[in-house]
């Protein structure tokens, strides 16, 4: 399982298709859980595919992140990180998209859920968290923006003064 996450970050990167100038960031992430390298490896088969065609930027979790976690790390369960384009946002395709995701994962006998620190649970695997300093913009964050604005978790899942859109979309 490894080597195919290996061949991954060889050939892909770390964040695939994570050109933000191209694709400006909302500053929302999505986290699907996994404790190894193997639930790693099984959520990155059940998805990539998914999310190359959807240019949709991501990074997955290799046995080297693992090794030396304790399940108190804030990292713990992070197996893949998808952050959230600005397009999907404004057009609301993102209530469509993690749906989506999270059939992709049944459909591949992957059901596996706990908790991660700093991040709000959607359903099944998926987590949320918004990974910014200043609450979104209209346009979104390009690659500057993103590296100045960046904020590490802290163990909120949220900023004050940004609205939680997933929250919002579940109330409609």
């Amino acid at each position: 399982m490894e080597d195919i996450l290996l061949h991954h970050k060889k050939t892909f990167g770390r964040g695939l298709g994570s050109d933000n100038d191209k694709f400006p960031s909302s500053g929302w992430k999505l986290h699907v859980y996994g404790e190894n390298v193997t639930d790693s490896a099984s959520i990155y088969l059940a998805t990539v595919r998914f999310l190359k065609e959807h240019e949709i930027p991501f990074k997955v979790a290799t046995g080297k992140f693992y090794q030396h976690m304790p399940p108190t790390d804030r990292q713990h369960g992070k197996a893949v990180t998808i952050y959230l384009p600005m397009r999907y946002i404004h057009n609301r395709e993102v209530f469509d998209l993690i749906p989506q995701i999270d059939d992709l994962l049944k459909d591949k006998g992957y059901s596996k859920s706990g908790e991660i620190t700093g991040d709000k649970h959607y359903e099944g695997s998926i987590h949320y968290r918004y990974a910014m300093k200043i609450p979104m913009l209209y346009e979104g964050f390009n690659a500057k923006l993103s590296r100045d604005n960046y904020r590490a978790n802290d163990g909120n899942y949220n900023i004050e003064f940004n609205s939680d859109l997933f929250d919002l979309n579940k109330s409609e």
